[in-house]
C-alpha cells in the first residue's frame, strides 16, 4: 500500500509539472481603483498614459492615449465591458500580438502575450476588464528539502523541511492526510515522508517523497 501511495505521489508530481493553470483577474470600476496611472490586482497590472483609474463609474482612456495590460504570466484573453457602444473605442496597437474585436459594449482580445496595449482616437469608458492568463507556479515554487537523506538508520531521526522562497509546507506520513509543517518531524520507525510546498493555494507545488527505514542494531546485522 505504501509503495502504491509513493508511486501515486510521484505520478502526480509528473502530471503537475506538465500542466499550466488558467487564472482570472477582474478589474471593476469603483471597486478596484487607483489615483495614479497604474493599478495592480493579483498578478495583472493596468497602466494608462492618459485617463483615469479612480472614478466610481468607469475607467477612462482619453483620446490618443494608451492602455496597457501586463503580467509576468502569459495573458490569453482580455474582455472589456464598455459603459456604452459610443465609448467602445479602443483598438489593438500594432506593436501588440493577438487579435481584438468589438461587438456592442464588449471588446475581446485573444492571443498569448505578457503585455498588450490598446489606444483609440476617441475617449473610451470601461466598467469592467476580465483578464485570463496561464499561471505556472513551477517557476515560482522552488525545491523542498529534507535535512536527512533517505536511507536505513539504526536510531530515530529528526527531519526538518526547508523551502527557499517562503511557500507554505505540508507533510504526511501516509500520503493521504496532510498537515502544515511547523517543526521537526521525529521518525522513530520505518516511515515514508511526503511533503510539498505551495503558494496561494494553487495546484502547482514542489513535491518530495523519501523513505526512512529504522532498524535496531540486532536486526541490522541480518540485513547484510
Amino acid at each position: 500500500m505504501k509503495r502504491f501511495l509513493r508511486i501515486y505521489a510521484l505520478l502526480f508530481l509528473c502530471m503537475i509539472g506538465l500542466t499550466a493553470y488558467a487564472a482570472e483577474t477582474t478589474f471593476i470600476a469603483g471597486t478596484n481603483t487607483s489615483s495614479s496611472t497604474s493599478l495592480t490586482v493579483d498578478d495583472v497590472t493596468l497602466s494608462i498614459t492618459g485617463g483615469s483609474l479612480s472614478r466610481d463609474d468607469n475607467y477612462r482612456v482619453y483620446a490618443n492615449q494608451t492602455l496597457t495590460i501586463s503580467s509576468d504570466y502569459d495573458i490569453t484573453s482580455v474582455v472589456f465591458t464598455y459603459s456604452s457602444s459610443s465609448y467602445a473605442n479602443l483598438s489593438l496597437d500594432s506593436s501588440s500580438d493577438g487579435s481584438y474585436s468589438t461587438s456592442g459594449t464588449t471588446g475581446t482580445w485573444t492571443g498569448t502575450a505578457k503585455s498588450i496595449s490598446f489606444s483609440g482616437s476617441s475617449q473610451s469608458r470601461i466598467t469592467q476588464i476580465v483578464v485570463t492568463y496561464s499561471k505556472d507556479d513551477a517557476t515560482v515554487v522552488k525545491k523542498t528539502t529534507f535535512s536527512v537523506e533517505e536511507g536505513t538508520y539504526t536510531a530515530a531521526q529528526s527531519v526538518t523541511i526547508t523551502q527557499e522562497d517562503g511557500a507554505t509546507i505540508y507533510y504526511s506520513t501516509d500520503g493521504e492526510k496532510y498537515s502544515e509543517y511547523k517543526s521537526a518531524i521525529e521518525i522513530s520507525k520505518t516511515t515514508t515522508l511526503y511533503a510539498y510546498a505551495q503558494k496561494r493555494k494553487t495546484a502547482r507545488a514542489a513535491w518530495l517523497v523519501q523513505t526512512y527505514t529504522i532498524v535496531s542494531l540486532n536486526r541490522r546485522k541480518y540485513l547484510y
